[in-house]
């Protein structure tokens, strides 16, 4: 043993010299393929390349398989919801189709097709089963009658909706509305559209409780988008009520409750003006003997 060194320091080196050291990794760069998970890649790549196989099979199949056909007799399209829309109007917009198959159809552009008709406020198409078209039609809601100048020589009658679109009346229509003027083909269709407000804000006023009185109004005339004057017809006379833009109903019966006096005291009333509170104009002639 050396001079000057203990057992204890002597043990304490050899220790240190016999201890395993740990290995140093060294990282390799992204670049290294070795280090990819080639079998997983192989699996991901496997499944893509089937599924695209599968999907042109798919496509393939419902493109030419006979069972997808659309009918050339034109058994395959169904159509609801027609009261007005004759069903020939439907089958025509699907003539290009019949015979070719279902899927070659353009849904999106059919259904557009349909939303053209004048009829039509909204149409939906969609593929039933594998060989029928299924179209559903909304029909515009006609809300009154309107008399409309054709060429400036004479007058013919429309139909109208909520939207101020003028509609042909259907042959053997039976329908119970009110007509309403002021309102005309040519009119701005913003114009339109805030008269046949103020016409449905009068109707729904008048039957908003009971009694509903809309069935006594054969006329309302809103040229002035501010004064709907509505034609009353009360125990067999008609009756022009100017009843500006609110309080309907509160207008209506002030003249109800008052026309028989106003009728014993001048005579025939052809005229009521009912927008002013606490006081009603009236033009009166004297009755016929």
């Amino acid at each position: 043993m050396a001079r000057g060194t203990t057992n204890s320091e002597t043990s304490r080196e050899s220790s240190s010299y016999l201890r395993r050291k740990k290995p140093v990794r060294v990282s390799r760069g992204l670049g290294d393929w070795r280090q990819l998970p080639w079998r997983r890649i192989g699996i991901v790549a496997a499944a893509l390349s089937l599924c695209v196989t599968s999907a042109y099979s798919v496509d393939r199949y419902l493109h030419t398989n006979e069972r997808f056909v659309f009918a050339a007799d034109g058994s395959s399209l169904l159509v609801s919801g027609l009261s007005y829309v004759k069903r020939e109007e439907v089958r025509a917009i699907f003539d290009p189709d019949f015979g070719k198959n279902l899927f070659d159809i353009p849904i999106d552009e059919r259904q557009q097709w349909l939303a053209s008709l004048p009829w039509v406020e909204q149409a939906t198409v969609a593929r039933v089963g594998t060989h029928q078209i299924w179209a559903h039609i909304q029909e515009r809601r006609p809300v009154a009658f309107a008399r409309v100048a054709v060429k400036g020589k004479h007058e013919t009658t429309k139909l109208v909706d909520a939207n101020g679109v003028f509609l042909d009346v259907p042959e053997k229509a039976q329908l119970a509305l009110p007509v309403i003027s002021g309102v005309t083909p040519g009119m701005d269709l913003d114009e339109r559209q805030k008269r046949i407000r103020l016409y449905l804000q009068l109707l729904t006023a008048l039957d908003s409780a009971e009694p509903r009185y809309s069935s006594m109004v054969s006329e309302v005339d809103v040229a002035d988008a501010e004064n709907a004057k509505a034609t009353a017809v009360y125990h067999g006379e008609a009756v022009e009520l100017q009843m500006g833009e609110e309080y309907f109903r509160h207008r209506f019966e002030v003249f109800l409750n008052h026309f028989a006096g106003w009728k014993q005291k001048y005579g025939v009333v052809r005229t009521v003006d009912l927008r002013f509170k606490g006081q009603v104009a009236l033009e009166h002639g004297l009755a016929e003997q």
